[in-house]
């Protein structure tokens, strides 16, 4: 699994505390994690497209939507999922908006 919030990744290692409104989603990953093997990965929301793809269609959708295979995955998100399985690597760009920064 991989998360882009190190807070979420140590409370979810068992390193930190866990907040109540969590508890339940916390305890449901550790008997996740007790029934195989899954580990906790923290990396930089630039290099998590996945995350943000799924996490954008959640923001937009009441409900739960769960899928079990990749072919039920929309389009856009199998894009994602074969363009990190080849290993192409992903940039983002952002316009700099002021000149006394570093932009030039």
């Amino acid at each position: 699994m991989e998360t882009d919030s190190l807070t979420m990744k140590n409370v979810l290692e068992g390193m930190w505390e866990v907040h109540w409104e969590i508890s339940l989603e916390v305890k449901w990953f550790k008997q996740l994690r007790n029934n195989g093997v899954i580990r906790v990965e923290y990396v930089l929301r630039e290099g998590n497209q996945l995350a943000d793809y799924f996490a954008n269609m959640g923001a937009h959708f009441v409900g739960t939507k769960e899928y079990n295979n990749i072919q039920e995955v929309p389009l856009q998100g199998r894009r994602i999922i074969n363009m990190e399985k080849d290993e192409v690597p992903s940039l983002r760009i952002h316009k700099c908006q002021n000149k006394g920064y570093g932009c030039t």
